[in-house]
């Protein structure tokens, strides 16, 4: 195999220098529209390319490839794979075979892609992940053994089975990168916990002897993805207890220290570092940060993990507090400048929300707590539907502090990057963040945190 992978990479290097950077052409039209959702969208050598669609749902997009590649088309949730070449085309719609949606593929190259569609090799299941490490690198040799035996007895043009070949050689590493993430959810879903569970360390060692770091190799969507996979699972490797900013922090270091292909480098740190800054924030990623801005310099890439960075670095303690304006229940706008001059301690709920209700007592204790003092404010804001509803729930549950209802369209729960209530917040007396995720009210450090911002 390691001969296979050297001269198909030489002749993609020489192919290269040989001429100018051509493109695959792919013409997409899906006129059926079952309103499943989704994006649809191009996967392509680490870039996710999102195509325009006009009015007839059709869209054109030019892909740069000097010599071959493949890559992933994502529509309604299916993953498509496609060969494509430079200078050839092709084409993928859908329609309706009675009730089932399908994808026509045609144009250059149908056989090929008919092939890697319809195929019959096969990959690891469930079945196999759920094996220990040894039975499952026993049974992933005897699948990939009938994978090329498929590949060389099936009519491909010729020259294309060891492209087929390399493909499916990268898949089987994929498989045992995927290996440590798939066994840990399926024991944790059948509730297997002992010894024998724990996956040995020779897969680590495995996972090391795996990793490929080539450039020329991004024509294979698989060679990111199991690199990825498989250095989630080194930096990990059985540790209890781990954080998962200390796994991302792990993650960036091993990746500078073990890969330096330019490109790969930039897309196994911004594949990982930039969705958990997007979803989980950016404490404690100093480090990671510096790393990041050290490696990657791909535009695309720095435009979307500033993106994700400033979302969250808005809410650093210090940062100003938006400005708002919201109604109490006889029609009284309160606004931020209200407030200036008081600690606030604000509570984003709703009456439908039963955390939020079982909240309600201690919000209350808290108000009674410091009542006495002028330079502290509880705020709620409910983010309700129904008025009525709001105004009876407050009524009923006596509550304290201010009370305003802004409605389900409230800014503030995307500005504060949350989806779910209830939400608390500290903001200090000259309308800035002390906390954007400050604990409950139920919580003892709540009050702790309180009368350190009173003094």
């Amino acid at each position: 195999m390691r001969k296979i992978l050297t001269s198909l990479l030489l002749a993609v290097v020489l192919t290269a220098n040989a001429q100018h950077t051509r493109q695959a052409i792919m013409e997409l039209s899906f006129p059926v529209d079952r309103g499943i959702g989704g994006t649809t969208f191009i996967s392509y050598k680490g870039q996710t390319i999102v195509p325009t669609f006009n009015d007839n749902k059709e869209a054109s997009v030019m892909l740069p490839c000097d010599s071959f590649a493949y890559c992933w088309l994502t529509y309604q949730r299916r993953r498509i794979p496609l060969y494509i070449e430079g200078g050839k085309l092709v084409k993928v719609s859908n329609y309706l075979d009675g009730n089932d949606l399908k994808m026509r593929i045609e144009g250059d190259n149908t056989d090929i892609n008919a092939f890697i569609n319809g195929t019959k090799t096969i990959s690891a299941g469930e079945n196999e992940y759920a094996l220990i490490y040894s039975h499952f690198k026993d049974a992933l040799k005897r699948i990939y053994i009938k994978n090329d035996s498929i590949v060389a007895q099936a009519d491909l043009p010729d020259g294309y089975k060891e492209k087929e070949k390399e493909r499916l050689e990268l898949q089987k590493r994929l498989c045992v990168a995927a290996y440590y993430t798939f066994h840990n959810r399926i024991l944790e879903e059948r509730h297997i916990d002992s010894p024998s569970s724990t996956i040995p360390q020779d897969y680590y060692q495995d996972l090391e002897s795996i990793l490929a770091d080539n450039d020329q190799l991004l024509i294979y969507p698989d060679y990111i993805d199991f690199n990825r996979l498989a250095v989630l699972a080194i930096v990990q490797n059985n540790k209890k207890g781990i954080t998962q900013s200390q796994v991302i922090s792990d993650y960036a270091q091993y990746v500078v220290s073990h890969f330096h292909s330019p490109v790969t480098r930039q897309i196994l740190l911004n594949e990982v570092i930039t969705p958990y800054i997007n979803s989980q924030g950016i404490e404690g990623m100093e480090e990671v940060d510096r790393i990041y801005h050290s490696n990657v310099t791909d535009s695309d890439m720095l435009a979307s993990y500033l993106k994700a960075y400033e979302k969250w670095s808005r809410l650093l303690p210090g940062q100003p507090f938006p400005d708002f304006s919201f109604k109490d229940a006889n029609g009284k706008a309160f606004t931020k400048e209200d407030l200036k001059g008081k600690v606030v301690y604000m509570d984003l709920w709703a009456t439908w929300c039963p955390p939020c209700c079982a909240e309600i007592p201690y919000m209350n204790r808290l108000a009674k707590e410091f009542s006495q003092d002028n330079g502290i404010a509880f705020l709620s804001i409910s983010i309700d539907k129904d008025a009525d509803a709001w105004k009876k729930k407050v009524e009923e549950k006596h509550m304290e502090g201010i009370q305003l209802l802004a409605g389900p369209d409230c800014f503030l729960m995307e500005y504060t990057n949350k989806t779910a209530i209830p939400h608390y917040i500290i903001i200090n007396k000259d309308g800035s963040f002390v906390n954007a995720d400050a604990p409950r009210p139920s919580d003892p450090r709540t009050i702790e945190l309180l009368k350190e911002c009173m003094k």
